[in-house]
């Protein structure tokens, strides 16, 4: 069997491209961005933007454990230190 479903037959444009391995057929998709009714295809020339976990989210977990780590003092006397796991 051949790769690829057709959708609309004798239309053109209407396949729907697939990866077919005997047993079923697997939709192959590109991924584009872009804002509402406008797309920019995502290629090694285009990136699709991401936000770097440590710039969001990582900030916020280290404020929530700095305040931990203020209120286990306080209360038990224990001071808890950083210490860096990410040298290498």
């Amino acid at each position: 069997m051949t790769d690829n479903l057709d959708t609309q037959p004798g239309i053109p444009g209407g396949a729907i491209k697939t990866d077919y391995d005997g047993e079923a057929h697997y939709q192959i998709v590109k991924l584009a961005v872009g804002e509402d009714n406008e797309r920019q295809a995502v290629s090694d020339d285009q990136a699709m933007p991401v936000t770097s976990l440590d710039s969001v989210l990582l900030q916020e977990i280290l404020v929530q454990l700095k305040m931990l780590n203020a209120i286990t003092q306080e209360f038990s006397g224990v001071k808890i230190e950083r210490k860096d796991v990410c040298s290498g």
